[in-house]
């Protein structure tokens, strides 16, 4: 009887909140809009504390400083290379002097033809540009043509041949006399040197004199014929320039020349600069090589006898017994946050890991008969789990952290550790699942807190813009409140433009932690302490209800940092790089390309490198210190893990997953 009449109270209340606009949960609690909300997340969030044991291994007496291959050494041992290999340079810099006054040319002549060349002048054929790089042109060349041979001797002091010997003896570097001489012989043989004959013969030659005083010139088949013709239009050679001069070659027309230069010997010609400069680096690197590996042997030798490079990681119970190492102890504390789901009776199958309540005591049962349930991330109860050792680098140090012991806290006005807590076993597995980021912790009942369990809704339901609550402990701050709204409801880390931070690390479980890591909100919540926290609609079908389990917090300074080759960029000479705006512009111009830039650089990594750089940002004005968004993962992924592992949705009091997820 006072059951029913139990039961139509509960029905008459219900009624009675429905009519205000507030909901009434399956245990009896009010949830109804702003404050009602408010109050019972602050109820069911508590705060989850890890107590954790740290061991500092060190000896006890510090290693004394050896004599060895310091940095100096081996800096003075590369300044003593570096003087070596300077004098080295100047050797062969006096002996490539003495190379260089050789006869560095064949003797020959090696043919030049070009074929469909347009001259930049109308009457200049600039042969030095058309050989290769390091060959010479011929010098003691006439310009000639073919005249008839019933010719007079010539007189020195006839007018009419008087600019012939001048051209010859300018040309022969020569006295007038011997060029008087060469031109009887040439004339006698039918040849002339005479500018205007040449301009309008089609017999044109031109003569090589290997040496000036050989009256035995050879011919040259050296010709510039203008495209479609078979005529020879050279009218003279400048030797010094190395340029043909030409009759008029007309605007719309190419010609084809053909000549001749000496070339390098095959020991003078340059090695290409790439290649010149790997020989010489590969020269340098053998000989460090060398010099480096005597060193070391000498080194190898001199320690022979000595014992082995003490290592930290290797000491046992007996160096601690008689002193060789100390040990010391320390404890730290910190915390998250966790959501209350009520409590639950143990089954046969459940266990749990109780960490270390001791130094070196660790629990893994369960013998009670119900406990309190509570929703944590998996990355905080792994804190109960966790067990690492770490070994400084020049192993004289060693650090163990022992796994914490857990505890959970209702208010703040919970004594200093609360109530002890576990981490869930279900047939000895762990119920932590690092892809969702969710794990369940469970501690002692405690009376009457039953009603206060939080409720988990459809995150399927919530839309972006929909006001939300979050209850957390920064800073170990206890129930902070903080209100905001869904600002995403679907959008993972690697839809960012600084994915690439995440790729290089990527593997399975970091993959579904991303994936799952989608929600995102607003609420301004401390960082650091609110991992766990419930976050909880304010409106809509799910008021009242956790709608996603807060995980991460973005930081202050969330940049990704890409490493760039630097553009050529050339700065006048006595120009300040600051002062050169004109320069700074230019060079900004060049530095395109933002789609091959590859963003893969944390800003925690890039300080190590260059911590001056935080002040530089610190000062920039497009920076702030904002605490920024929040992620979490929607409460339907980790209601499917909970329902997976096995628990009860239907005891817990939120809906189990339908048929089409068991279709995926």
């Amino acid at each position: 009887m006072y059951k029913r009449k139990r039961i139509l109270l509960l029905a008459v209340l219900a009624l009675f909140f429905i009519a205000l606009g507030c909901e009434v949960s399956e245990a009896g609690v009010v949830y109804g809009g702003g404050d009602g909300i408010e109050t019972a997340a602050r109820r069911s969030s508590v705060q989850t504390v890890f107590h954790i044991t740290v061991m500092r291994i060190s000896y006890a007496k510090e290693l004394e400083e050896e004599e060895g291959l310091t940095r100096d050494g081996v800096e003075e041992m590369l300044a003593e290379q570096k003087a070596q290999l300077e004098k080295k340079v100047e050797e062969l810099i006096e002996s490539s002097q003495k190379e260089m006054a050789k006869d560095r040319h064949v003797s020959y002549l090696t043919k030049l033809e070009k074929w469909g060349y347009k001259p930049p002048a109308k009457t200049l054929i600039p042969l030095g540009a058309l050989i290769p790089k390091g060959a010479k042109l011929p010098k003691n060349i006439l310009v000639t043509c073919k005249i008839e041979q019933d010719k007079e001797e010539i007189a020195a002091w006839e007018k009419e041949y008087e600019r012939d010997v001048l051209t010859i003896s300018e040309t022969l570097e020569t006295s007038p006399s011997k060029a008087k001489t060469l031109l009887d012989a040439l004339t006698s043989k039918g040849y002339t040197v005479s500018k205007e004959r040449i301009e309008t013969s089609d017999t044109v030659e031109l003569l090589y004199f290997e040496e000036w005083d050989t009256s035995y010139p050879k011919t040259l088949d050296w010709s510039v014929k203008i495209e479609g013709t078979d005529t020879n239009i050279i009218t003279g050679y400048l030797a010094d320039l190395g340029v043909l001069e030409v009759r008029p070659v007309p605007d719309d027309k190419t010609v084809h020349v053909t000549a001749g230069y000496h070339e390098l010997k095959s020991e003078f010609k340059e090695k290409d600069p790439e290649v010149a400069r790997l020989e010489k680096e590969l020269e340098e690197s053998k000989k460090a090589l060398e010099e480096a590996h005597e060193a070391l042997e000498e080194e190898i030798e001199r320690h022979r006898e000595k014992p082995e490079k003490r290592d930290i990681s290797k000491v046992t119970w007996l160096d601690v017994k008689y002193g060789t190492v100390k040990l010391e102890y320390f404890r730290y504390v910190t915390a998250a946050s966790g959501v209350f789901l009520g409590n639950m009776r143990v089954r046969e199958e459940m266990d749990c890991w109780g960490g270390s309540r001791y130094w070196g005591v660790y629990t893994h049962d369960l013998d009670r008969e119900e406990v309190g349930v509570v929703l944590t991330n998996a990355h905080v109860a792994s804190l109960a789990m966790d067990f690492q050792v770490h070994v400084s680098e020049d192993k004289e140090v060693m650090w163990i952290l022992m796994p914490g012991s857990p505890f959970i806290r209702y208010t703040k006005d919970s004594d200093f550790l609360g109530s002890p807590a576990s981490v869930l076993s279900i047939d000895q597995v762990p119920v932590v699942g690092y892809g969702v980021d969710a794990a369940v912790m469970v501690t002692s009942v405690v009376s009457d807190y039953e009603q206060y369990k939080a409720r988990l809704g459809n995150s399927d339901n919530v839309r972006e813009g929909d006001p939300i609550i979050m209850v957390g402990n920064p800073a170990m701050m206890q129930k902070y409140t903080t209100r905001g709204i869904i600002s995403n409801t679907d959008y993972n880390l690697l839809d960012g433009l600084d994915s690439g931070v995440w790729l290089k690390y990527l593997n399975k479980p970091m993959y579904d932690w991303i994936r799952h890591s989608c929600q995102w909100i607003d609420a301004p919540i401390g960082i650091g302490g609110t991992s766990g926290a419930g976050i909880t609609a304010l409106e809509g079908p799910e008021a009242g209800k956790i709608i996603g389990l807060h995980n991460m917090g973005m930081r202050a300074y969330d940049i990704a940092i890409g490493a760039l080759e630097p553009c050529e960029f050339d700065l006048p000479e006595g120009n300040s790089l600051i002062s050169d705006t004109d320069g700074l512009k230019d060079l900004l111009r060049r530095d395109r390309g933002f789609e091959r830039n590859i963003y893969n650089i944390r800003y925690e990594e890039f300080l190590k490198d260059y911590p001056d750089f935080a002040d530089a940002l610190d000062q920039h004005g497009h920076w702030s210190r904002v605490s920024g968004m929040s992620g979490g993962i929607p409460i339907n992924r980790v209601k499917a893990f909970l329902q997976e592992r096995g628990l009860d949705p239907d005891h817990f009091g939120w809906r189990g997953l339908d048929g089409k997820h068991f279709e995926k």
